[in-house]
Protein backbone atom coordinates (compact mmCIF):
# COMPACT_ATOMS: atom_id res chain seq x y z
CA UNK A 1 0.00 0.00 0.00
CA UNK A 2 1.33 3.45 -0.88
CA UNK A 3 1.28 6.32 1.57
CA UNK A 4 -1.36 8.04 -0.59
CA UNK A 5 -3.59 4.95 -0.58
CA UNK A 6 -3.32 4.66 3.19
CA UNK A 7 -4.07 8.37 3.64
CA UNK A 8 -7.32 7.92 1.70
CA UNK A 9 -8.37 5.17 4.12
CA UNK A 10 -7.25 7.27 7.08
CA UNK A 11 -9.38 10.16 5.83
CA UNK A 12 -12.48 8.00 5.27
CA UNK A 13 -12.31 5.96 8.48
CA UNK A 14 -10.67 8.35 10.93
CA UNK A 15 -10.20 11.96 9.86
CA UNK A 16 -13.73 12.69 8.63
CA UNK A 17 -15.26 10.84 11.59
CA UNK A 18 -13.13 11.80 14.57
CA UNK A 19 -11.62 15.22 13.88
CA UNK A 20 -13.13 18.69 14.11
CA UNK A 21 -14.06 20.50 10.90
CA UNK A 22 -11.31 23.09 11.25
CA UNK A 23 -8.69 20.36 11.73
CA UNK A 24 -10.04 18.37 8.78
CA UNK A 25 -9.86 21.40 6.51
CA UNK A 26 -6.30 22.15 7.64
CA UNK A 27 -5.16 18.57 7.12
CA UNK A 28 -6.62 18.38 3.62
CA UNK A 29 -4.80 21.62 2.81
CA UNK A 30 -1.52 20.21 4.15
CA UNK A 31 -1.90 17.02 2.10
CA UNK A 32 -2.44 19.00 -1.09
CA UNK A 33 0.36 21.43 -0.30
CA UNK A 34 3.44 19.26 -0.53
CA UNK A 35 2.80 16.17 1.60
CA UNK A 36 1.24 13.88 -1.01
CA UNK A 37 3.53 15.26 -3.71
CA UNK A 38 6.60 14.31 -1.68
CA UNK A 39 5.50 11.14 0.14
CA UNK A 40 2.44 9.90 -1.74
CA UNK A 41 4.15 7.30 -3.97
CA UNK A 42 6.25 5.77 -1.20
CA UNK A 43 5.23 2.33 0.07
CA UNK A 44 4.04 3.18 3.58
CA UNK A 45 6.03 0.27 5.03
CA UNK A 46 9.22 1.63 3.42
CA UNK A 47 9.06 5.22 4.74
CA UNK A 48 11.91 5.89 7.17
CA UNK A 49 12.73 8.70 9.58
CA UNK A 50 15.28 9.87 7.03
CA UNK A 51 12.52 10.39 4.43
CA UNK A 52 10.53 12.52 6.88
CA UNK A 53 13.61 14.60 7.73
CA UNK A 54 14.27 15.14 4.00
CA UNK A 55 10.63 16.20 3.51
CA UNK A 56 10.80 18.87 6.22
CA UNK A 57 14.22 20.04 5.03
CA UNK A 58 12.82 20.60 1.52
CA UNK A 59 9.70 22.28 2.90
CA UNK A 60 11.85 24.64 4.94
CA UNK A 61 14.05 25.49 1.96
CA UNK A 62 10.95 26.33 -0.09
CA UNK A 63 9.63 28.53 2.76
CA UNK A 64 6.51 26.41 3.00
CA UNK A 65 4.12 27.28 5.81
CA UNK A 66 2.45 25.22 8.55
CA UNK A 67 5.39 22.88 9.17
CA UNK A 68 4.29 22.24 12.75
CA UNK A 69 0.78 21.47 11.51
CA UNK A 70 2.14 19.04 8.93
CA UNK A 71 4.24 17.41 11.63
CA UNK A 72 1.15 16.83 13.81
CA UNK A 73 -0.82 15.49 10.85
CA UNK A 74 1.91 13.04 9.86
CA UNK A 75 2.19 11.95 13.48
CA UNK A 76 -1.54 11.22 13.48
CA UNK A 77 -1.37 9.33 10.17
CA UNK A 78 1.54 7.09 11.15
CA UNK A 79 0.14 6.55 14.66
CA UNK A 80 -3.08 5.26 13.12
CA UNK A 81 -1.07 3.05 10.73
CA UNK A 82 0.64 1.47 13.75
CA UNK A 83 -2.68 0.92 15.55
CA UNK A 84 -4.16 -0.70 12.44
CA UNK A 85 -1.17 -3.01 12.11
CA UNK A 86 -0.03 -1.57 8.77
CA UNK A 87 3.43 -0.64 10.09
CA UNK A 88 5.32 -1.70 13.21
CA UNK A 89 6.76 1.69 14.20
CA UNK A 90 6.03 5.29 13.26
CA UNK A 91 8.84 6.81 11.13
CA UNK A 92 8.10 10.23 12.60
CA UNK A 93 8.75 8.97 16.12
CA UNK A 94 12.40 10.07 16.04
CA UNK A 95 11.86 13.31 14.10
CA UNK A 96 12.66 16.28 16.34
CA UNK A 97 9.60 18.54 16.39
CA UNK A 98 11.64 21.48 17.70
CA UNK A 99 13.86 21.26 14.61
CA UNK A 100 10.77 21.27 12.40
CA UNK A 101 9.44 24.38 14.15
CA UNK A 102 12.75 26.22 13.56
CA UNK A 103 12.20 25.92 9.83
CA UNK A 104 9.08 28.11 10.01
CA UNK A 105 9.54 31.68 8.92
CA UNK A 106 10.07 34.27 11.62
CA UNK A 107 6.98 36.27 12.56
CA UNK A 108 7.21 39.93 11.63
CA UNK A 109 5.49 42.76 13.45
CA UNK A 110 4.75 46.33 12.45
CA UNK A 111 7.07 49.06 13.67
CA UNK A 112 5.56 52.31 14.91
CA UNK A 113 6.26 54.25 11.70
CA UNK A 114 4.87 51.38 9.59
CA UNK A 115 1.70 51.27 11.66
CA UNK A 116 1.19 55.03 11.28
CA UNK A 117 1.61 54.71 7.52
CA UNK A 118 -0.83 51.80 7.41
CA UNK A 119 -3.51 53.68 9.33
CA UNK A 120 -3.16 56.68 7.04
CA UNK A 121 -3.56 54.48 3.95
CA UNK A 122 -6.63 52.76 5.42
CA UNK A 123 -8.60 55.99 5.31
CA UNK A 124 -8.86 55.59 1.54
CA UNK A 125 -10.21 52.04 1.36
CA UNK A 126 -13.65 50.47 1.60
CA UNK A 127 -15.03 50.78 5.19
CA UNK A 128 -15.55 47.03 5.62
CA UNK A 129 -11.94 46.25 4.80
CA UNK A 130 -10.63 49.18 6.82
CA UNK A 131 -12.45 48.05 9.97
CA UNK A 132 -11.41 44.41 9.51
CA UNK A 133 -7.76 45.39 9.19
CA UNK A 134 -7.96 47.66 12.23
CA UNK A 135 -9.51 44.85 14.28
CA UNK A 136 -6.56 42.68 13.27
CA UNK A 137 -3.68 45.09 13.81
CA UNK A 138 -5.04 47.19 16.70
CA UNK A 139 -7.08 44.64 18.63
CA UNK A 140 -5.20 41.46 17.68
CA UNK A 141 -8.15 39.44 16.36
CA UNK A 142 -7.75 36.64 13.84
CA UNK A 143 -9.75 36.71 10.60
CA UNK A 144 -12.03 33.89 11.77
CA UNK A 145 -12.75 35.85 14.97
CA UNK A 146 -13.43 39.02 12.99
CA UNK A 147 -15.73 37.19 10.57
CA UNK A 148 -17.60 35.63 13.51
CA UNK A 149 -18.56 38.92 15.21
CA UNK A 150 -22.34 39.29 15.51
CA UNK A 151 -24.16 42.54 16.10
CA UNK A 152 -25.26 41.40 19.57
CA UNK A 153 -21.59 40.97 20.53
CA UNK A 154 -20.95 44.69 20.30
CA UNK A 155 -21.42 46.85 23.40
CA UNK A 156 -21.45 50.47 22.23
CA UNK A 157 -21.90 51.78 25.76
CA UNK A 158 -18.81 50.12 27.22
CA UNK A 159 -16.81 50.15 23.95
CA UNK A 160 -16.21 46.41 24.03
CA UNK A 161 -16.77 43.41 21.77
CA UNK A 162 -17.42 39.87 22.99
CA UNK A 163 -15.30 37.35 21.07
CA UNK A 164 -16.97 33.99 21.69
CA UNK A 165 -17.18 32.36 18.25
CA UNK A 166 -15.27 32.07 15.00
CA UNK A 167 -16.74 31.79 11.52
CA UNK A 168 -15.65 28.54 9.92
CA UNK A 169 -16.32 26.74 6.64
CA UNK A 170 -16.77 23.01 6.22
CA UNK A 171 -15.26 21.99 2.89
CA UNK A 172 -17.11 18.67 3.02
CA UNK A 173 -20.64 20.09 3.40
CA UNK A 174 -19.72 23.45 1.84
CA UNK A 175 -21.48 25.28 4.67
CA UNK A 176 -20.51 28.04 7.09
CA UNK A 177 -20.90 27.56 10.83
CA UNK A 178 -19.94 29.25 14.08
CA UNK A 179 -17.23 27.35 15.93
CA UNK A 180 -15.27 27.94 19.12
CA UNK A 181 -12.31 30.27 19.44
CA UNK A 182 -8.80 28.80 19.48
CA UNK A 183 -8.73 28.75 23.28
CA UNK A 184 -12.40 27.66 23.45
CA UNK A 185 -12.92 30.49 25.94
CA UNK A 186 -14.87 33.69 25.24
CA UNK A 187 -13.14 36.97 25.93
CA UNK A 188 -14.01 40.66 25.84
CA UNK A 189 -11.79 43.07 23.93
CA UNK A 190 -11.66 46.82 24.47
CA UNK A 191 -12.18 49.19 21.55
CA UNK A 192 -11.24 52.86 21.55
CA UNK A 193 -14.17 55.26 21.57
CA UNK A 194 -13.17 56.69 18.18
CA UNK A 195 -12.88 53.27 16.58
CA UNK A 196 -16.19 52.16 18.12
CA UNK A 197 -17.94 55.12 16.49
CA UNK A 198 -16.53 53.92 13.17
CA UNK A 199 -17.78 50.38 13.81
CA UNK A 200 -21.22 51.66 14.80
CA UNK A 201 -21.51 53.77 11.65
CA UNK A 202 -20.66 50.71 9.56
CA UNK A 203 -23.20 48.55 11.43
CA UNK A 204 -25.91 51.15 10.78
CA UNK A 205 -25.13 51.08 7.06
CA UNK A 206 -25.30 47.29 7.13
CA UNK A 207 -28.79 47.43 8.68
CA UNK A 208 -29.92 49.88 6.01
CA UNK A 209 -28.51 47.63 3.28
CA UNK A 210 -30.38 44.65 4.76
CA UNK A 211 -33.68 46.53 4.78
CA UNK A 212 -33.26 47.86 1.25
CA UNK A 213 -32.27 44.41 -0.07
CA UNK A 214 -35.52 42.80 1.01
CA UNK A 215 -35.84 39.20 -0.20
CA UNK A 216 -32.48 39.47 -1.98
CA UNK A 217 -30.76 39.41 1.42
CA UNK A 218 -29.25 35.93 2.01
CA UNK A 219 -28.11 35.77 5.64
CA UNK A 220 -26.40 32.88 7.36
CA UNK A 221 -28.69 30.61 9.40
CA UNK A 222 -27.69 28.47 12.35
CA UNK A 223 -28.52 24.77 12.72
CA UNK A 224 -31.99 25.62 14.06
CA UNK A 225 -32.67 27.93 11.12
CA UNK A 226 -32.28 31.14 13.11
CA UNK A 227 -30.77 34.26 11.56
CA UNK A 228 -27.12 34.93 12.41
CA UNK A 229 -26.53 38.69 12.53
CA UNK A 230 -22.94 38.86 11.32
CA UNK A 231 -21.28 42.27 11.33
CA UNK A 232 -19.34 41.54 8.15
CA UNK A 233 -21.11 40.08 5.14
CA UNK A 234 -21.11 40.33 1.39
CA UNK A 235 -23.45 42.90 -0.17
CA UNK A 236 -26.22 40.28 -0.31
CA UNK A 237 -25.90 39.36 3.37
CA UNK A 238 -24.02 36.11 2.77
CA UNK A 239 -21.01 35.50 5.06
CA UNK A 240 -17.59 36.73 4.07
CA UNK A 241 -15.35 33.67 3.80
CA UNK A 242 -12.81 33.76 6.67
CA UNK A 243 -10.10 32.50 4.30
CA UNK A 244 -10.76 35.40 1.92
CA UNK A 245 -8.16 37.46 3.75
CA UNK A 246 -5.13 36.63 5.82
CA UNK A 247 -4.73 39.47 8.28
CA UNK A 248 -2.03 39.44 10.93
CA UNK A 249 0.10 41.88 12.86
CA UNK A 250 2.73 41.61 10.17
CA UNK A 251 0.91 40.91 6.93
CA UNK A 252 -2.08 42.29 5.08
CA UNK A 253 -3.51 40.74 1.95
CA UNK A 254 -6.47 41.43 -0.26
CA UNK A 255 -9.88 40.51 1.17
Amino acid sequence: MTFEEFVQRWMDVYMRVKLAVKTRNAYESYLNNGVLESLGKFKITKIKTYDIDVFFKEQGEKNKKSLSGKYMMLKSIFSRAVKWGIIKESPIKNVDRSEVAKRNRELLFYKEDQLKLLLSVLENIYPKHRIQIKLAVLVGLSMTEIAGIRLENINYKDNTILIDKTLQYDKETKKFFLGPTKTKRPRIVDISQTFMREIKAYAVQQKKLKISSGSAWEPMLDEEGNLVNLLFTKTNGFPTHPDGAKLSKGTICRN
